[in-house]
């Protein structure tokens, strides 16, 4: 079969080594699944090794997504994951505490994290070194790269400017550490800059995930001389994952505990400090009456408030609690049961967790920023994230609500991975 596309893999299989995917993985791995389909053999997988750009067969890079499917658990049974059962536990008491320490990890794990895991499923993808990107790909192939997989670093896109004979598209999720800063390391705002000049130098178009996001997408272009660029807006369904069914028994169990979510890295932008200050007043007045927090992420760059709170303040630790490593089905569960998804972060993107809250019927406060409005609709609850009084008196409400009484309106995804994959190929063919 003719090879048509080429999708970058690397951040799927040897970029951010964790043991559950975030949200962009799981656009990321659905991106894989479309095109490296049973049967479908017209896309190579791309991958950026020690000894150059790479390109392998559909068949090597289907038996590296099996595997990363495993490693993520995407497909376990929920009463086999450990952390869920031990924030399930939690829910449950009538007073908080914090999870029963895990189990200690294997040698090997404790070691080198989850990088052997990485390193046999590498195996299993290449067998060998692959071939040249740069010599072996068909003239006028279409490079797609949706995990901004090494745009931060100039060397692994170096390949590209010896084929520039290549369709390259490029996705970029947001600017937000170029245009807000102070929410970001220094760091992290100069590698995002060498990513949008990375993407004016190579990319011929773009993909975005909301006009609110593009706006200032296109400004940083602009300034690089591709403010022409064409660029596709399109809304990012949810993962597949989500739309397993919950019943009703499970989610009720759930409801009769009243517990909030707050998904995501912790970085200051999120703004975790809204509701640790929020949850303090609750502690003080409410005592161990007060609903429970529930934070879902990983520490990021400028989290060490966030957890220097929960470590040094006993109390508050009886109503919150820090938990990572949640499989999939374990966050649909957790997130269809909650009395409300929260968000408040002064930037984003995007927010992938107010589309799925929305489609198991769970209700959402966010900040009023422009892509929660555009994403939210006219379910969501808006407020300032600046605002603790009007967060402070909507979570109240929301968790004061009769268990028995309250009703869930799951709200129809408004956007399939059928859809979205025939309007992205739609604007492959009109841009290339």
């Amino acid at each position: 079969m003719t090879i048509r596309y080429a999708l970058d893999v690397t951040r799927l299989f040897i970029g951010a080594l964790r043991r559950t995917p975030r949200g962009i993985d799981r656009v990321e791995f659905e991106y894989a699944k479309h095109f490296f389909a049973p049967g479908r053999d017209d896309c190579v997988g791309v991958l950026a090794a020690p000894w150059g750009t790479r390109i392998f067969d559909a068949e090597r890079v289907r038996r590296g997504l099996v595997l990363l499917a495993d490693m993520w658990r995407e497909t376990i049974d929920i009463e086999a994951d450990t952390a869920w059962l031990q924030l399930l536990d939690i829910l449950h008491r009538a007073q908080g505490g914090s999870p029963p320490a895990p189990a200690p990890p294997p040698l090997l794990d404790r070691i080198f994290g989850s990088g052997p895991i990485k390193l046999v499923q590498l195996g299993v993808v290449a067998q060998s070194y692959g071939e040249s990107a740069a010599k072996q790909l068909p003239q006028g192939v279409v490079y797609l790269n949706v995990g901004q997989s090494g745009l931060a670093v100039p060397l692994f896109q170096r390949w590209l400017t010896k084929r520039p004979d290549l369709k390259s598209i490029f996705m970029l999720h947001d600017v937000i550490p170029i245009t807000s800063p102070e929410f970001v390391s220094v760091r992290e705002a100069k590698m995002h800059a060498v990513m949008v000049d990375q993407t004016a130098r190579h990319a011929h178009g773009l993909i975005v995930t909301t006009a609110a996001a593009r706006e200032p997408i296109v400004a940083e272009l602009a300034r690089c001389g591709k403010g022409d660029m064409p660029i596709l807006t399109l809304p990012l369904p949810i993962p597949s994952v989500f739309s397993t069914y919950v019943t009703a028994a499970e989610e009720r169990e759930l409801l009769s505990k009243p517990y909030f979510v707050i998904c995501g890295a912790i970085e200051p932008r999120k703004n975790h400090a809204l509701l640790l200050n929020i949850w303090k007043e609750f502690v003080a007045e409410f005592g161990p009456l007060a609903p429970r927090l529930v934070i879902v992420g990983s520490p990021g760059w400028g989290s060490q408030s966030v957890i220097h709170s929960l470590r040094q303040n006993a109390s508050l630790r009886q109503s919150v609690t820090l938990v990572a490593g949640l499989s999939s089905p374990a966050m649909m569960r957790l997130i269809s049961g909650a009395r409300a998804l929260l968000m408040p972060s002064f930037a984003e993107g995007f927010g992938l967790p107010i589309v799925e809250a929305q489609t198991l019927g769970a209700p959402v406060v966010a900040s009023d920023i422009g892509p929660h409005r555009e994403i939210g609709g006219d379910t969501a609850i808006f407020l300032n994230p600046n605002d603790g009084p009007g967060w402070k008196a909507a979570i109240l409400r929301l968790a004061n609500e009769d268990a028995a009484h309250i009703e869930r309106h799951p709200k129809p995804a408004p956007w399939s991975w059928d859809d979205y994959f025939l309007a992205l190929s739609r604007f492959l063919d009109a841009s290339v």
